[in-house]
Parts: C-alpha cells; structure tokens; sequence
C-alpha cells in the first residue's frame, strides 16, 4: 500500500495532463498500481472486513461458548478443559486445543467479554519440605437436581515450596473437621517441619503482643509427627500468600469447570472430581523456580525426600478417632467402655472425644476447649466400640430410709427422750 504523499502525487500528475508512462518515471511505481488509485481515489482510505479464519473452535455453538465463559468467569484453563469434554460427547477426532488458542479466539470472536485480572500476589519463598499451609474455603455449588446452591466447606493445603495441593470436602469447619482433614493429607503427602496456620480457635487461643497461645488439641494432634505449627499475623492474610491464593484457584478452576461440566449429584462425586483435577491440572501447572519451568509435580518428586512419611504399618497408630456425645449427668464420659469423670458443671453439654490407637485420648467442648486428657486401658479398645456403654451394675438395695422418713424417725426418738 502506498502512503498517502506518493497517492496525492498520482492524483496530481494525472490532473496535470501526464500520460499513466510519465506518472510511472515520475513515481516509480507500476502501471498496475497507479492505474488502480486513479479508477478509485480513495483506495487504501476505506476499512476492509477481514474475515476471522477458521479454527477448531468453530464447530462449537457461539451460545455453547458464551455460556461456558460465563460459567467459568472467563477461565480459560477451564473453557479449554471443557471443549475437551464436550469433543469427547460429541465424538469429534483429534480435537485438541491449549488455553492460549482459546484467549486468542475469544479476544478476536467475543470482544464484548471483558476478563478481571487477579490480583499480583508478592513472591515468597521457602526451603524444600519446610512448610505446608492450611486453610478453609467456603464456596456455593450448584448440585444437579437441586434448586439451591448448597454451601460447601473445603479444607485445603499447599505445600509451600512444591505447590503440591491437597483438598478435601468436610461436613462444616469446626475443629473435629479440622484435625481429621491434617492427618489425612499428612499421612498422603508426608509430614514437613511446619504447618502455618490462620488464628481460627480450632487451632489458636491467643496470639498477641504477650506471644502465642496454641490450642492444646492441635499441638496434641502435631506432635507424635514432630511438627512445629506456626501461626500466621493477626489480619495479615499475606503472611500465608500461597494458602490464600489456593482457595480462589479451587474457585475459579476447579468447582467453576465442574460447574460448567454440570454431571455433580452429591459430594462423593464432587470429592472424586477434585481428586482427579488436583493430578490433572493443578499438578501439571508450571512454575519458574531454579530457573527454569517445572510442574508441581516434578516439585513435589523432588521434596519428597526431604519429608517424613509415616510407615504404613505405623499409619494406623496416628489415626485419629473423633465421637461427640453428651456428659451424663453424673459428669463423666464413656470412650469404648471407659467412664471418666469430668466434673458435674459440664453434665448435659455436647463434648467431643478424640482418641489414638494407643489409647491417649482428649476431651473438648464444641469450642475446642481441652476438658481433661486421659488413656483409655487396652482391654477396653479391644472389646468395645468408640460410644459403647458398659454394662450396668445392679443397683445395691439401700437398707437406709428414705431422707423424710429418717428424720421423722430421728425427731420422735428425740421427742420420747
């Protein structure tokens, strides 16, 4: 295309009276193009619409598309994982597409979408196998069949250097969900030297200017691993950067594509569509460390060796069995056949019993308050469940009078006298 001055020149020339062969010696350009800008002065002037080329993504419905943007917030990670499912029910051969073809055909087809962009998170750095953090995530899901989002409570952890995810549905975020949640994923993932946590009562007491104050259960809970925890600041969610930005990936990645897929009945498969998109896509994403690009998974290949993992057959010795019940009214709780005492101020009130293999168990209220701590006898574990009751002895026949009739008793004795 010429520019404008050299257009303006033909144009000039031609008026002038000059043959199309003196224009050309004049301009140097062909008698081709100096023939086209004279038929049409305003060539080069006028938009031409350039027709989109074609691609893989055609074959899709524009409303299919537009519907999964939406569902997905514009993730494009998640848009490409469901083209992929979608291919497969529709039976089309060799369709593969990666998020960045994706942007590129929304950017050029669907320039009205508009993308928030997240938030820059500042860079943090730990040693291999020192620290995994934990957290919980509240999130609303869309169940099929179901005509209100049900709330769900998600227990995730990162271990900070491999970025290797764990992630686990619970039933609510008390402490009972709490504790289960840490052994599992330590027994799966391995145990580092320390577990960051927020400042949820679960966990801590107090933390203040006079120090912190951990609650007796989860210190309880991390010391047969050798685990220190380690609370982060006081409403400085940064201090845990890595847990924090975990949470919004399992929402935006993984529950948006198991949204737009829309196949969930129940938790069970939803725990089993996690399970399946933390080895499939959160492990294969890449992160630049030691210069160079690696998945999360060749990270946690090679931070394995720096954690301790519990042999399997000592796993059973670290589980925890967790039973709620309510204090009798002479105070005292049952834990497979074992009665204890706790005091008479608690009789009537809702108390939860976790109990080792070993025997060593611990006793709080709903709050997460230690009561009393207490080993259960061997015999007992082996031949009662964990809120089996003993047997009841029969009641002794009293040859005491009744408290009324020992005093009316007692006050004729006196009168005789």
């Amino acid at each position: 295309m010429l520019d404008h001055q050299k257009v303006q020149q033909i144009l000039r020339l031609r008026n002038e009276g000059l043959s199309l062969r003196q224009i050309q010696s004049a301009t140097h350009c062909s008698l081709e193009t100096i023939r086209r800008y004279i038929n049409n002065p305003q060539r080069g002037l006028q938009e031409r619409s350039v027709k989109p080329r074609s691609c893989k993504m055609d074959c899709f419905e524009q409303d299919v598309l537009i519907d999964l943007f939406n569902k997905s917030k514009g993730n494009f990670v998640v848009i490409a994982r469901c083209l992929h499912h979608l291919a497969r029910l529709r039976k089309i051969e060799s369709f593969k597409i990666d998020a960045s073809s994706v942007r590129r055909y929304y950017q050029s087809h669907f320039p009205d979408l508009s993308v928030v962009k997240p938030t820059e998170i500042n860079p943090f750095d730990v040693e291999p196998g020192q620290q995994v953090q934990i957290d919980f995530v509240e999130a609303l899901f869309q169940f099929v069949g179901q005509d209100q989002p049900t709330r769900l409570y998600i227990f995730e952890a990162i271990y900070a250097w491999s970025r290797k995810r764990y992630v686990r549905l619970c039933p609510d975020s008390q402490q009972s969900s709490w504790y289960l949640s840490i052994l599992d994923c330590l027994l799966k993932n391995g145990c580092p030297r320390t577990i960051l946590c927020d400042n949820d009562k679960s966990l801590v007491i107090s933390h203040n200017r006079s120090g912190i104050r951990f609650n007796p259960g989860f210190t309880w809970l991390c010391k047969p691993f050798g685990i220190v925890p380690v609370a982060c600041k006081p409403r400085r969610a940064k201090t845990k950067g890595r847990i924090e930005r975990t949470g919004g990936y399992i929402k935006q990645n993984a529950l948006a594509e198991a949204n737009a897929i829309g196949n969930i009945e129940n938790l069970e498969q939803l725990q089993h569509f996690l399970d399946k998109w933390v080895i499939e896509v959160s492990d294969q994403r890449k992160y630049w460390v030691n210069n160079r690009h690696q998945t999360a998974e060749s990270l946690y290949e090679q931070e394995k060796s720096l954690l301790h993992f519990v042999p399997e057959d000592q796993q059973a010795q670290a589980i925890v069995n967790v039973g709620s019940q309510i204090v009798s009214d002479r105070g005292t709780v049952t834990v497979y056949g074992w009665s204890k005492s706790i005091g008479y101020r608690h009789k009537g009130r809702t108390v939860c019993c976790y109990v080792r293999p070993n025997g060593s168990c611990m006793v709080m209220d709903i709050q997460g308050r230690p009561i009393i701590s207490f080993c259960v006898p061997a015999a007992y574990m082996q031949n009662f469940d964990l809120n089996a009751r003993p047997a009841q002895k029969e009641p002794r026949e009293s040859t005491a009078l009744p408290t009324e009739d020992r005093y009316l008793n007692e006050l004729s004795q006196f009168l005789e006298f």
